[in-house]
């Protein structure tokens, strides 16, 4: 997949109620199960949010599915930039994740875990004025 400056499929304006701010969209497949997955997919996903300021935060499902359900193909133009997320910080968080899942599984699923990065969104929220 290719984007262009000004021209992104993955840029999108958030909905109203979005509280996070400005920031990018990363969302990791994880995987645990080895060999009793019965499908070639992510056992789980995690959904992180790497705002402005340069924290990154684990999204609710909640907080995800507002995105999916309501948010908007973005105007690049009238954003204002934002610096590209720290993938190293976001991959650290998204393996705290996947190891407390595997945690809860034999030794045999931790050995066998692993993860990858699926998709980065910049996501533009609007400022809403009093």
């Amino acid at each position: 997949m290719n984007g262009r400056d000004g021209e992104s499929a993955f840029a999108l304006q958030a909905p109203n109620d979005w509280v996070h701010g400005d920031g990018w969209l990363l969302v990791y497949a994880l995987r645990w199960m080895g060999r009793s997955r019965r499908l070639m997919a992510p056992d789980s996903l995690a959904a992180l949010f790497s705002r402005a300021d340069g924290n990154v935060e684990l999204l609710s499902s909640a907080d995800l599915m507002c995105l999916v359900a309501q948010a908007e193909v973005a105007d690049l133009a009238s954003q204002p930039p934002v610096s590209s997320p720290d993938l190293t910080v976001a991959r650290k968080l998204a393996q705290q994740v996947l190891r407390g899942i595997a945690e809860l599984r034999d030794p045999r699923a931790r050995s066998g875990a692993g993860l990858s990065l699926l998709l980065v969104a910049k996501i533009g929220s609007r400022t809403l004025t009093p």
